[in-house]
């Protein structure tokens, strides 16, 4: 929830865009998940010592919507491919590091999923092949 306001100060990303954020801190606790469900569930209470230094990759995604049909559409080479190339820009090491450089943790949360009807284990897949490739 902390990192929504990442939505005022970025602008809409281009085809070839992800936002890789640093330097945030958790605030709040939170339970379910999406529209219907997501809700404040309290302060967060950071365990002791040194924060980790923890990326957070932001990938813009396609609304695949509710609907059986529509939701295959995800399945296709076109879509397939967009998201490859899209979650490669943001896996990639940014501009003046190199790709033998200490990798950091990274998360993505439930990119594409959810709200977007993303099918859970197809963005895993996507996620783990353009990783493998951009390292």
């Amino acid at each position: 929830p902390e990192l929504i306001v990442s939505r005022a100060i970025a602008e809409p990303m281009a085809t070839h865009e992800a936002l890789l954020m640093r330097g945030f801190e958790r605030f709040s606790n939170y339970s379910g998940y999406g529209h219907a469900t997501f809700a404040f569930a309290g302060p967060h209470v950071a365990a002791a010592g040194p924060p980790a230094e923890t990326e957070l990759l932001a990938i813009d995604a396609i609304a695949f919507g509710r609907d059986a049909q529509t939701r295959l559409g995800q399945y296709s080479r076109g879509a397939i491919e967009r998201e490859l190339n899209k979650a490669f820009v943001g896996f990639a090491p940014p501009d003046g590091e190199t790709p033998d450089a200490p990798l950091r943790p990274l998360c993505t949360g439930n990119w594409g999923c959810g709200a977007f009807g993303g099918c859970v284990q197809l963005k895993a897949v996507v996620q783990w092949l353009a990783a493998s490739r951009a390292r």
